[in-house]
C-alpha cells in the first residue's frame, strides 16, 4: 500500500470515530468508522466502470 493511500485509510476511519467519541455519541462513531472503512476499501480498487471494464474476459 502507498503512503499516501495508507494515510487517507487512518483519516477516514479515525476522523469519524475521533470526532464522534468527542461529542460523546459512541454508535456514531461506529457507523462513521465503519463508512470510511468501506469506502476506503472500494477505493483501493478504482472506479466501478474501471473495475467492471478489467473484469470483462
Amino acid at each position: 500500500m502507498e503512503p499516501r493511500r495508507g494515510a487517507l485509510f487512518v483519516v477516514n476511519i479515525g476522523a469519524p470515530l475521533l470526532i464522534g467519541l468527542l461529542l460523546g455519541e459512541a454508535s456514531a462513531a461506529l457507523v462513521g468508522g465503519i463508512t470510511g472503512l468501506l469506502l476506503s476499501l472500494a477505493d483501493q480498487e478504482g472506479g466501478l466502470c474501471l473495475r467492471h471494464i478489467q473484469a470483462a474476459p
